[in-house]
């Protein structure tokens, strides 16, 4: 008899991750590999975009059940924050009521409630009280709040998974934590990242780059908790011709709408020395192919990242880090193959020294990437992902 695994995700963005998303592309990787086993149904919970329905028909052995944001959406949210502020009324948002009224008719054995809705679980537990439920946590959730915080959430949990030591160490001293939360390191397909020099070309010719300059990547979102401004000022202090920073990303997934800040970063690129380009919102599918234009990349988050899958995709493509000691970053890296950066009053200038020792030695930065392609091989298995996976919730009997 077949398994039967419901995966709730946030609603930010779909599954198939057409969109993009951390959270929605392992949650792709983990039923594609499902395509393969065929031995459990799983039923996903996502947010409707007419190009992941499209992907979905070719996927057998999943049922997806889409939710359609209404133009009412934004009004009504604001009027349940208000009628709980005034009046003290909890009411659910439309995409939990969603999951709730879906869910009551779907016989699952699992559910997986996935990202930052941790709040979701203990209203799906109330409808599944006889269901073992599991969070599986990818950002820094436990150390902004308390212990009680977490109690009634925990207690409708078999397990907690976690996807770095860095988010589950705050629970470490937690009586209702005992025995609950695991560590699931992340997982991305490496078939997909591969490095090609006739690529590397005809990448670089395709944006504009020479052919011959040394390039640095960012990769994420254009937003102010990801480091792309200090990473903007760092690279306007180099003194070094012929470098390119290639920022590929948007201020939210799958949209290139410009907002203040993206104004504000392309301000500080227009008084670089160097060549600045920035490549808009690139698909998950078209990202090997920036790498691949890339030299050294670099992840100067300045606020916690519980476990960048950027990290991964650039050590698969044997490439080398500049990364900052944000959260988890550093657990999903390795001391040879990177250069870190503290967050501190000295950030933007340390970052600056890095990008120009990179810039400045070529062997440097292929001994990094020999040994950051090696590192990557713990991360890039999905049958092991998978495996691991499964095992959590179902044991021996996965």
């Amino acid at each position: 008899m077949k398994k039967k695994i419901a995966i709730i995700t946030p609603g930010e963005y779909p599954v198939p991750a057409t969109l993009g998303g951390a959270v929605e592309s392992l949650v792709e990787l983990l039923i594609l590999k499902n395509e393969t086993v065929r031995d459990t149904c799983i039923i996903v919970y996502a947010i409707y975009e007419k190009h992941a329905l499209l992907k979905s028909s070719d996927i057998k052995n999943a049922e997806f059940r889409y939710w359609k944001k209404n133009h009412f959406f934004i009004w009504e949210h604001r009027l349940r924050k208000l009628l709980h502020l005034i009046f003290k009324i909890k009411i659910n948002d439309p995409y939990l009521r969603f999951i709730l009224k879906n869910l009551r008719n779907d016989r699952v054995d699992k559910i997986v409630v996935e990202g930052n809705i941790s709040k979701y679980v203990v209203p799906i537990k109330k409808i599944k009280k006889d269901i073992d439920v599991y969070l599986h946590v990818h950002h820094d959730e436990f150390s902004r709040k308390p212990e009680p915080f977490f109690k009634d959430i925990f207690d409708s949990c078999s397990k907690i998974i976690t996807v770095s030591d860095f988010v589950k160490h705050p629970t470490d001293d937690w009586v209702i934590a005992k025995n609950k939360v695991v560590v699931l390191k992340n997982c991305i397909d490496a078939t997909c990242f591969y490095n090609s020099k006739s690529e590397k070309q005809l990448t670089r010719k395709e944006l504009g780059m020479n052919k011959d300059a040394v390039v640095f990547l960012f990769s994420g979102r254009l937003i102010p908790s990801k480091g792309v401004k200090e990473l903007l000022l760092a690279f306007k202090k180099q003194e070094q011709s012929n470098l390119t920073l290639l920022i590929a990303g948007a201020p939210s997934q799958g949209y290139n709408k410009e907002n203040k800040f993206v104004l504000e970063l392309k301000q500080i690129a227009e008084e670089c020395n160097n060549k600045v380009i920035f490549t808009g919102f690139i698909p998950y599918s078209g990202m090997p192919k920036i790498y691949s234009a890339t030299d050294a990349v670099i992840i100067p988050s300045i606020e916690n990242e519980a476990a960048p899958l950027s990290n991964i995709e650039a050590m698969a493509m044997g490439l080398p880090l500049i990364t900052s000691t944000s959260g988890g970053t550093i657990e999903y890296s390795i001391e040879k193959g990177r250069l870190i950066v503290e967050i501190d009053s000295n950030f933007i200038d340390n970052l600056a020294k890095c990008i120009a020792k990179l810039a400045q030695d070529n062997e440097l930065r292929n001994t990094m990437g020999a040994v950051n392609y090696i590192h990557s091989k713990q991360y890039t298995s999905p049958e092991s992902f998978y495996s691991s996976f499964i095992h959590l919730l179902y044991g021996d009997n996965g």
